[in-house]
């Protein structure tokens, strides 16, 4: 039997003389069509959509006999049914089901290609379909595709399938039940129209076969909704009859309003249009006005208008799915709180004395066009906001919600991230901002990404009030902050901030306020501007992580803790020290721009060659204590320093598997700094100037020691060079020996 809830359910105090109904098909089996859907077509002779918002238009297909009554047949090479551009399907998050028969058990196309198409945006797009083996797949259409695990569909029988997509998981079902589950994390384009039937583009993998009852859903299905949904067998989908008239005409108002003779007034309806007016206001007093429409859609058509009015006061209520094409002025705030109901805005909602609360598990705002205007706001709680399209010039604030930008959306929006169950989907465009944001209301935020994406405008970590944590962590993918884009770890009201991802910096990256960014194995790379502000730091520590500085600025006014990772300087400038604690540097040819680096511990290392105007600082300390660099061969026009920070640690450098050539121009440095060995583990020829300001010894078995330009060895140290089969060729150059040299056993 249907349940009690498809029972219709109206006003009295509106007089609706009768209640939409649902009819059963058959048997008392049929099934009430799990909440959000979107889209339905039962294939009853005609291309009707139940919801009337995505009609699918025949294109060589036929009507034949279905599982459910009639189904959609296919039989040319490019039959199908058309569906525009079908706004009500671009989704990331998704359940498609149907009963499908194929004509063949081998093939699943009418013409070239290994699959059938059930539903199928064009290239980028979604689509989902049948494999000649049998397999079910889901596609990023021409890019990527999953499919189940085995064979399910191997017969002309029919059977019922179902595609759910949650966050990049797809489960397949089939007859019921769960037959598979794969990955696919890549975010869709939808830049093509779909269809029925066949590839929505070009009009290729036409289903071989009969096609009934597809419906789509706005979430992922669990696994009893679509047992359910196969359950029903030939009833089917529980079909609403038709709506008694009770639409609000043209120049006519029908006013819901709360007040002392009524007392709190809430109309209960399945749903009607508004080519009028529809008036919320109250009177006598703070009494609810407000409509409840269940599972149904309340369309403010174009041309009408909702009023909702202060009046005396009260809660003004939207309970259920809103359709808005005409105009609705919100004096007196405003509250939809059915949970997965849907707002769709393609008209004008204005938001100039009242605001807009979205409150209830998975409640959406689809703004797909027109325009939200107003002085007030959108406060959003466990909500989904879908900016697809028009203008949003009201500030949003998503507590525990997820935000999507819409694939080739540019216009401006300004919208607060704030709570852990945050979400954050699609790229941010030039006139885009997105703040996540810690707060006393929620606490510490570590908003999510499930997928990579890029920013061109505007993503700032901050908290509002008290030391709260302000964070995003992508799932997958990587984020690219884009040319033009701002990045910003914010001050605010202080609290730590975390990015969790790969970055690709192409514009600005500022570090206002101290900032963790970490992926595990992940690569980094700055092409724009990175900025550490004085006084901050940004900790970038462990993980197998490489940063690549390839052009740009790194410029570092604070501080950068870089600890156990690799640091590529392949070109652009660094300003600034850059201290590297047990990681490895890797210095480019091409990089020529003048450098400092610091390497500590002896677990750092550097490869390739210092350029004139670089400085590599071999240092121990009391963080790293003794420290004993080990390189491969290299070659030093900059300067290299031994020179210990803070306590008597030693500061060393061994070059393993050829020599340190000292080039004309460049310095080797022993200096004291706080004291402590030094000693240089290496062939060395020298052409530039060699530095004793601290007693070190040249200390490498069988070496070649050459000079051609200057060794100064200051008063009171001494340059040791002793032993083990060392020779030291004094070629050209000066040898001044202010101090002393211990040659013993050396080859001079």
């Amino acid at each position: 039997m249907c349940p009690s809830h498809c029972s219709p359910r109206f006003a009295a105090s509106l007089g609706f003389a009768a209640a939409l109904s649902f009819l059963r098909v058959g048997a008392d089996t049929c099934t009430a069509p799990p909440s959000g859907w979107v889209a339905w077509w039962p294939a009853e002779g005609n291309g009707e959509e139940r919801r009337s918002f995505t009609p699918a238009t025949a294109d060589g297909s036929t009507f034949g006999a279905g599982r459910v009554g009639q189904g959609f047949g296919f039989a040319g090479a490019t039959a199908g049914l058309s569906l525009g551009a079908a706004p009500w399907l671009q989704r990331e998050d998704f359940t498609v089901e149907a009963w499908v028969q194929r004509r063949d058990a081998t093939v699943a196309a009418n013409g070239a290609g290994d699959r059938g198409w059930i539903l199928s945006f064009g290239a980028g797009g979604w689509g989902v379909g049948v494999l000649d083996d049998g397999r079910l797949v889901l596609s990023r259409v021409g890019e990527a595709d999953v499919a189940s695990a085995s064979p399910v569909v191997t017969d002309t029988a029919f059977h019922h399938v179902a595609f759910t997509r949650s966050e990049g998981t797809v489960t397949f079902y089939a007859d019921g039940t769960a037959v598979g589950e794969a990955e696919l994390d890549q975010r869709f384009r939808f830049e093509t129209p779909a269809a029925i039937g066949r590839r929505g583009d070009d009009k290729s993998g036409s289903f071989a076969g009969t096609i009934d009852e597809l419906a789509v859903f706005d979430r992922a299905l669990s696994a009893a909704e679509v047992a359910a949904l196969f359950g029903a067998g030939s009833a089917g989908k529980c079909i609403p009859a038709a709506d008694v008239p009770n639409d609000v005409a043209a120049g006519t108002e029908r006013w819901i309003r709360g007040g002392a003779a009524t007392g709190n007034q809430v109309v209960v309806s399945d749903g009607f249009s508004v080519f009028g007016r529809l008036r919320l206001e109250s009177t006598e007093g703070g009494y609810v006005s407000g409509v409840d429409v269940g599972d149904g859609f309340l369309a403010n058509e174009a041309g009408g208008e909702v009023a909702v009015n202060v009046g005396s006061g009260g809660p003004r209520y939207l309970r259920g799915n809103f359709l808005n094409r005409g105009t609705m002025n919100v004096r007196q705030g405003l509250t939809v709180d059915r949970s997965l109901a849907i707002l769709r805005n393609e008209g004008t909602i204005d938001l100039s004395t009242g605001g807009l609360l979205l409150r209830g598990a998975g409640v959406q705002l689809e703004l797909a066009g027109g325009a939200v205007t107003g002085a007030q706001s959108i406060d959003a709680v466990s909500a989904q906001i879908r900016f697809l399209d028009g203008r949003l010039e009201v500030p949003v604030t998503a507590v525990n919600s997820t935000v999507e930008f819409g694939p080739g959306n540019t216009n401006a929006a300004a919208i607060v991230l704030a709570g852990s169950g945050s979400r954050l989907r699609g790229d941010i465009a030039p006139a885009q901002s997105v703040t996540v944001e810690g707060s006393a209301r929620v606490g510490n935020t570590v908003a999510r990404a499930p997928l990579g994406f890029a920013n061109a405008g505007t993503l700032r970590l901050q908290s509002r009030d008290g030391g709260y944590q302000a964070s995003l962590a992508l799932d997958s993918g990587r984020l690219t902050n884009r040319t033009g884009g701002l990045l910003v770890s914010g001050v605010g009201a202080g609290g730590p901030r975390t990015l969790t991802a790969a970055l690709v910096n192409e514009g600005t990256f500022r570090t206002d306020q101290p900032l963790t960014l970490v992926w595990p194995g992940g690569v980094h790379a700055n092409r724009g501007t990175v900025g550490i502000s004085a006084g901050q730091t940004l900790y970038l520590s462990g993980n197998g992580q490489t940063f690549r500085q390839e052009a740009g600025t790194l410029r570092i006014d604070g501080y950068l803790d870089a600890t156990g990772i690799r640091f590529e300087y392949l070109g652009g400038r660094i300003e600034g020290p850059l201290e590297l604690h047990q990681g490895t540097l890797v210095l480019s040819s091409a990089a020529t721009e003048p450098a400092s680096f610091v390497l500590a511990g002896s677990s750092s290392k550097f490869e390739g060659d210092i350029q004139p105007g670089q400085s590599v600082w071999i240092r121990g300390d009391s963080w790293d204590s003794h420290t004993t660099v080990t390189v491969g061969a290299f070659a030093n026009r900059g300067t290299v320093l031994l020179r210990s920070r803070d306590g008597g640690y030693r500061s060393s450098l061994t070059v393993t598997g050829g020599s340190l050539s000292n080039e004309v121009g460049g310095q080797l440095i022993v200096a004291p700094g706080a004291g402590g060995p030094r000693e240089l583990q290496a062939e060395l020829a020298n052409r530039g100037a060699f530095l004793v300001q601290q007693p070190v010894s040249l200390n490498a078995a069988g070496a070649n020691h050459l000079n051609r330009g200057t060794i100064d060895i200051a008063p009171g140290q001494t340059l040791g060079i002793a032993g083990q089969g060392q020779t030291l060729r004094q070629e050209a150059g000066t040898i001044n020996i202010g101090g002393g040299m211990d040659l013993s056993s050396l080859n001079l």
